[in-house]
């Protein structure tokens, strides 16, 4: 089973309702072909739950593994862009 970018987003975060809004678009480009891209609320008591374990600081931000990747979004083609390797 391939690994999942995780994306953590939470409510009430600026930039978090743009990036989450382009990845459910499918408007996002990762440096990892054909990987699966998890958007996970941590809002949510199961994305809460994640915080520690997942050792986050900030939203958004976003995983491949034991990873954190590069997250920004592209205002002019209106894409996420992630960038883990």
């Amino acid at each position: 089973m391939a690994e999942k970018v995780r994306v953590f987003v939470g409510q009430g975060c600026a930039p978090c309702g743009p990036v989450k809004e382009l990845i459910q678009q499918g408007r996002v480009e990762t440096d990892i072909p054909d990987v699966e891209i998890e958007v996970i609320d941590v809002t949510t008591d199961e994305g809460f739950a994640l915080i520690e374990q997942e050792d986050l600081d900030r939203v958004p931000q976003a995983k491949y593994g034991d990873q954190f990747c590069q997250l920004e979004i592209d205002h002019e083609s209106r894409t996420v862009l992630i960038k883990c390797q």
